[in-house]
């Protein structure tokens, strides 16, 4: 057997070296569990994306990778976008175009886009480094691929268990009073009173939740602080990252201090988010 990137001479049940997935820089923290197909599984043919640990992950003749691509190459990690790039291949030439990612797309050395514009198609030839945000891998388009160790050792439709922890499904409610200054929240027996804002934040996270059911749990229903920032009701004109911070502390300890537990997650370059699917009653 040998590489399929530099043709070095390899084990029998290897994909690419050791120098070649050395090159593959990752971030720290990235583990095979984040690097997973998500949707409609597909069967394997002779072009995939080769990751760290020299799992192909097959393509379709359009591929789309993200945190979120709904169907297509599903990739956790706080630097790619949820729809952060897709690969094509027409008339048996592949290509890559970056779909307006906010960290851009790499093939080699030549960027394709950091930008909220999707950029034009990019062409690919198999042994390139491709690079969505941070995440590093190999396109590789070779009949080797299709041999029984590689598919068995393959990704092409996760179990549950790849996409994270089941999220617990806990009943909330939501009490809005008549004068509108705030609002109650009501969970497992115990309730808080909250300010206008710091319930509208509670509102903001239970919505996000509530609109992600497809979404793999290890990555539904965040918001980014950008987005808090944005549209929360903020008393001063300018809000900064550390009023927000500021104010998801003060929930954290009102709901904890009233027994509801700390159900707000927050986790670097995604935001913050519920730590539990809500089956919410408004009143």
């Amino acid at each position: 057997m040998r590489c399929l990137v530099c043709d070095a001479e390899l084990g029998e049940a290897q994909a690419i070296c050791a120098a070649c997935a050395e090159r593959l820089d990752n971030p720290t923290g990235l583990c095979r569990e984040h690097i997973v197909w998500a949707g409609r599984g597909h069967e394997p043919r002779d072009a995939a994306l080769i990751d760290h640990w020299g799992r192909p992950h097959f393509l379709r003749d359009r591929t789309r990778i993200g945190r979120e691509p709904e169907d297509g190459l599903s990739v956790l990690e706080s630097s790619v976008s949820r729809q952060h790039a897709e690969l094509s291949m027409l008339d048996d030439t592949w290509s890559v175009r970056d779909l307006g990612s906010r960290n851009g797309t790499v093939v080699g050395a030549t960027k394709v886009g950091a930008s909220k514009v999707t950029t034009e198609p990019v062409g690919l030839t198999s042994g390139d480094m491709l690079v969505c945000g941070d995440v590093a891998m190999y396109f590789v388009v070779h009949e080797r691929l299709l041999d029984g160790v590689l598919v068995a050792g393959a990704s092409t439709r996760p179990s549950q268990d790849h996409l994270g922890p089941r999220l617990e499904e806990l009943k909330i409610r939501l009490s809005v009073p008549t004068d509108h200054a705030g609002g109650a929240v009501e969970l497992g027996g115990a309730s808080v009173y909250l300010s206008p804002i710091q319930f509208e934040l509670v509102g903001v996270l239970v919505d996000r939740m509530l609109d992600e059911p497809t979404i793999p749990p290890a990555v539904r229903g965040f918001v980014s602080s950008g987005t808090l920032l944005k549209t929360l009701t903020w008393s001063t004109p300018y809000p900064i990252d550390n009023n927000l911070k500021q104010l998801v502390r003060r929930v954290r300890r009102a709901m904890s201090e009233a027994g509801l537990g700390d159900l707000i997650e927050s986790r670097q370059g995604f935001g913050y988010r519920l730590r539990f699917i809500p089956r919410v009653s408004r009143g």
